[in-house]
C-alpha cells in the first residue's frame, strides 16, 4: 500500500497525512509482481491517493502457483481487500490515513489484471458497484463468464494499449468501442510501438502513462474540472495519442 504521508516533498515517510483520501486498487498481470508498478502507484499516492496493490494468491510472481484459471476469483479478491482497507483506515492504531468516499474507488489493471479490472467494473456477474473509475492497460475482456456493459451506472473507462503489444491492440480498441457504445465516458490511449511490459512497469514505465492515469482519476474520482483537459494534453504527446 502507498498513501499520502507527512514530510518533505519527494521523500518517503510512514507517517500518514491528515485528512481522508480516495482509494485506487491495482490488479497485476499474470506471474508479475504486484510491486512492479511503482511509477504509477507512487505518482497517485504523491497526488493524494491511497493505492492498494495486492498479490493474487494464484497468479502473482511473489506467491502464485501459476493457476491462471484463478483469475475468476480476482475480482472477489479485490473487493475483499477493499473491505479490509476501509475497515483498517483511520482507526486509532491504523498505519494509514482515512478513506474518502469508500463507496467510490478506482481500479487499475494490467494484462490479466486488466481483464480483472474490466470484470469488476463492467461484468454483470463480477461488478463491484463501488468502482467509480476503471483503467485497463493492455487488457480487454475475456476468461470471465457473464455479459459486459449491460448494467446501469457503469464507471468511466480509460484504456491504454501499445501497437507492438503481444496482447493484440484490437483487444483494447474493442473494449473502448463497447464502452463508448454503451454511452460511457471512454478514452483510448495508444502507445506507438508500445510493448506488453515496458510502458507500465519497473524503471521503463512511462511517466506520461502514470500522469495520464492520475489525470483520469482526478477527473472521475475527485471531479476536478481540469482532469479531462490534463488527460488529453498528457496523452497526446510523444509516443502517446488519445481518442475519446
Amino acid at each position: 500500500m502507498h498513501y499520502p504521508a507527512r514530510g518533505r516533498p519527494g521523500t518517503v515517510s510512514s507517517t500518514p497525512s491528515e485528512g481522508s483520501f480516495p482509494v485506487v486498487l491495482m490488479a497485476h498481470g499474470f506471474r508479475l509482481p504486484a510491486a512492479g508498478y511503482e511509477r504509477i502507484l507512487t505518482t497517485l499516492s504523491a497526488a493524494g491517493y491511497i493505492t492498494v496493490s495486492p498479490a493474487f494468491p494464484g497468479t502473482s510472481a511473489e506467491t502464485g502457483n501459476g493457476n491462471r484459471n484463478d483469475i475468476t476469483n480476482q475480482p472477489g479478491d479485490l473487493s475483499f481487500v477493499l473491505d479490509q482497507v476501509v475497515g483498517l483506515a483511520g482507526g486509532s492504531a491504523s498505519p494509514m490515513p482515512r478513506v474518502a468516499q469508500p463507496d467510490r474507488v478506482g481500479v487499475i489493471g494490467h494484462s490479466d489484471g486488466g481483464l480483472t479490472a474490466s470484470a469488476i467494473a463492467y461484468n454483470s456477474l463480477y461488478r463491484d458497484r463501488r468502482v467509480a473509475a476503471a483503467v485497463v492497460m493492455t487488457g480487454g475482456r475475456g476468461m470471465f463468464p457473464g455479459s459486459y456493459f449491460d448494467t446501469p451506472n457503469l464507471p468511466p473507462l480509460l484504456v491504454v494499449h501499445g501497437t507492438a503489444d503481444s496482447n493484440p491492440y484490437v483487444a483494447g480498441q474493442s473494449l473502448h468501442y463497447e464502452a463508448a457504445k454503451a454511452g460511457l465516458p471512454a478514452y483510448l490511449i495508444t502507445i506507438e510501438g508500445g510493448t506488453h511490459i515496458e510502458p507500465y512497469m519497473y524503471d521503463t514505465a512511462l511517466v506520461s502513462v502514470a500522469e495520464s492515469v492520475l489525470a483520469f482519476m482526478d477527473a472521475y474520482l475527485r471531479g476536478q474540472p481540469d482532469g479531462v483537459e490534463r488527460l488529453r494534453a498528457t496523452a497526446g504527446s510523444g509516443p502517446l495519442r488519445i481518442q475519446g
